[in-house]
């Protein structure tokens, strides 16, 4: 984990096209308590709670969606990291409410700041 730790700038998008539906920085300088932000927000913690290969699973929530405001969610996410600059995968948000639209996937993209 040491050689991702850095300030990420990170957005997320719908899985099939580069709408960019909300942004936040993602905190990785301490390997042992990631953190991530939307803007103008408090930080949030994040677990990384699994790694397999070049693929770690970080889980983080409950805490207010950006993206369905006012809605609480926890999200899983599944990120690979390229040299260091670039950072990609997928996140699962699972909102705290009921019917067919409780469970939404995203891709993430990551820039690491320089």
């Amino acid at each position: 984990l040491r050689s991702i730790a850095a300030v990420w700038d990170v957005k997320a998008m719908p899985l099939d096209n580069d709408s960019v539906l909300t942004t936040y920085m993602l905190n990785t300088t301490d390997t042992t308590a990631w953190l991530f932000a939307f803007p103008k927000e408090s930080p949030h913690h994040m677990r990384v709670t699994n790694r397999k290969g070049d693929t770690l699973v970080v889980e983080a929530g409950p805490f207010e969606s950006s993206i369905r405001t006012g809605v609480q969610t926890n999200t899983t996410s599944r990120m690979w990291f390229d040299d260091n600059m670039r950072m990609q995968g997928t996140v699962e948000a699972h909102y705290q409410v009921t019917g067919p639209d409780s469970v939404r996937s995203f891709r993430i993209e990551g820039t690491r700041r320089q």
